[in-house]
């Protein structure tokens, strides 16, 4: 099922069922604060969308995306993944929960982010949302020791040993975004909105890494 809202009075599609494929919650947020979205029968209200532990997925902010307008994802695709290499764990178990996540090839894909309330302590989050590569499964990423670890393997894999000064620059506004939505400051809407129920892992098969 489409997601459809009015932007700037015209009607776009913005994702399919939970996935929001064409629109990041940055991009989302500033232009719903700015007045600029409406309902579109038939769809949830546009405020609906951007609430915490409402179960949306947004589209990554990708920064070569940064230019396009809200709702544009020019030639990219819809599904679009980042690969990450990720550097084995010393604990043979956490490393065999790394695989179930990133495969035997120790790749992920990083595709989405979303708005919850962290199941540990309650603490408001852009959750990071990874695929993996070889079974197309789906994590809700939100721990400290994960997070670090994947901002961790970005830094070595993908900046460091990087000679490609245009990658490497990439990589680095990918590894600052994750972790700027890991700290997400929303404060100023804690104010209006009250936590929502939590929402378990993302996952289409298999278990979230915990």
């Amino acid at each position: 099922m489409g997601e459809y809202i009015k932007y700037k009075g015209h009607e776009i599609k913005i994702g399919t069922c939970e996935s929001i494929y064409y629109a990041s919650y940055q991009k989302y947020e500033k232009v719903l604060q700015e007045g600029q979205l409406s309902a579109v029968l038939g769809n949830a209200p546009p405020e609906a969308y951007a609430k915490p532990d409402s179960g949306y997925r947004f589209r990554f902010p990708f920064p070569d995306e940064d230019k396009l307008l809200f709702g544009d994802i020019g030639n990219f695709g819809y599904d679009r993944g980042v690969s990450v290499k990720i550097e084995p764990a010393k604990e043979q178990e956490t490393n065999e929960e790394w695989k179930a996540l990133a495969g035997k090839q120790l790749r992920l894909e990083i595709i989405q982010q979303k708005l919850v309330h962290r199941e540990a302590d309650g603490k408001q989050c852009l959750a990071l949302v990874v695929r993996n590569p070889e079974s197309g499964d789906l994590f809700r990423i939100e721990e400290d020791p994960a997070i670090r670890k994947i901002i961790k393997d970005i830094l070595s894999n993908h900046i460091l040993k990087n000679t490609n000064a245009e990658d490497r620059n990439f990589y680095r506004k990918i590894a600052f975004r994750i972790r700027n939505g890991f700290r997400l400051d929303v404060s100023a809407r804690n104010t209006r909105q009250q936590s929502a129920q939590k929402t378990p892992h993302v996952r289409k098969r298999g278990r979230g890494l915990r």
